[in-house]
């Protein structure tokens, strides 16, 4: 149904090799093998480039509020600090 749209849910048991014995699975058998790996793996990814950026953002807004004193501590108080 959705294989080929990227919202399917790739079987974690059927490339196994018992296969996978769900008579109603409801997961995607058409994924190739390694598809789950490799979405676990991307949204590892993702996550840390997300965190790097929100910590670069925060970074920013902390150094131009030490350049510019008094300009965001009434928007982000906790990223500015004391």
């Amino acid at each position: 149904r959705e294989h080929g749209t990227g919202r399917c849910e790739p079987c974690a048991w059927f490339w196994k090799p018992a296969g996978c014995s769900r008579p109603k699975c409801h997961f995607c058998h058409a994924c190739p093998e390694g598809e789950l790996k490799a979405r676990k793996k991307l949204k590892q990814v993702l996550a840390r480039l997300q965190k790097e950026q929100t910590h670069l953002m925060v970074v920013a807004v902390r150094d131009s509020a030490v350049a510019s004193p008094g300009l965001y501590e009434d928007i982000a108080p906790e990223v500015v600090g004391p």
